[in-house]
């Protein structure tokens, strides 16, 4: 067992009313890591998804969970909207492509798979990604939407982060 997992397992064991966040959670089953986590320790979540077909399906995944909130926004550097790129379900499974594209969506300038060097993700970016308008919060608005005002954070994110928020919130360092 790696660090993260003992981590969150001692987290799920020994800290009562967890409160997570994931940002980015696809549909909330395919190439989640932290799933396991939620569904054993049953932790309260904000699952935010910015990508209208996977939103829907991440919210018909956990129409039963009564303890998630579900977010259809990007993270981003502005409130509004922003426009990302992705590849669209029907066109990933018509065209057989790798699953994992279903999760690869980004912001511009691309990023992740659609930002690699890699040949068959450029080609695949090129051929069938389009761009979707999304609505975008700053995690300053995404927080005070939800009144979130503290996060626990393991020590081995702490820089990043910190970094990320800028200071702009009071962060508690739990492990």
């Amino acid at each position: 067992m790696n660090l993260i997992s003992k981590s969150l397992h001692y987290i799920g064991n020994n800290i009562k009313n967890v409160f997570t966040i994931q940002i980015g959670a696809m549909d909330g089953i395919n190439f989640d890591e932290t799933r396991e986590y939620l569904d054993k320790y049953q932790w309260d979540a904000l699952l935010v998804e910015p990508i209208p077909e996977i939103f829907n399906e991440l919210k018909n995944n956990f129409k039963d969970r009564e303890n998630y909130i579900f977010e259809q926004s990007a993270i981003g550097n502005h409130d509004g909207q922003i426009e990302m790129l992705t590849v669209p379900l029907d066109v990933i499974e018509k065209e057989g492509l790798h699953p994992g594209f279903k999760g690869v969506s980004t912001q511009y300038p691309p990023r992740n798979g659609f930002g690699s060097d890699f040949q068959n993700d450029i080609d695949v970016k090129n051929k069938f990604g389009v761009t979707v308008l999304v609505p975008c919060l700053t995690l300053d608005t995404l927080f005070k939407k939800h009144n979130i005002i503290l996060i626990r954070i393991p020590y081995w994110e702490f820089d990043n982060i910190e970094t990320i928020l800028k200071n702009e919130l009071k962060i508690k360092e739990e492990l």
